[in-house]
């Protein structure tokens, strides 16, 4: 667990019922993180993205909850 992954864990209280989960959550989180960099090293950018309890859902879910 990277210390990203473990502050997310226990700021939003996400806990996953199986480990195979916690993985499949913990590679969109860390994908997401590598977006959220980009978008923030863009200067023409004036929003800045970062972690929140949404971060490990896919852009798919985020669509089903309209965000």
């Amino acid at each position: 667990m990277t210390t990203s992954d473990y502050k997310a864990r226990f700021t939003f209280s996400k806990y996953y019922r199986t480990v195979a989960k916690f993985r499949f959550r913990s590679n969109i989180f860390k994908n997401n993180l590598v977006k959220f960099e980009g978008f923030n090293a863009d200067p023409v950018n004036t929003s800045i993205f970062g972690i929140n309890m949404l971060t490990d859902r896919t852009e798919v879910e985020m669509k089903k909850i309209n965000v």
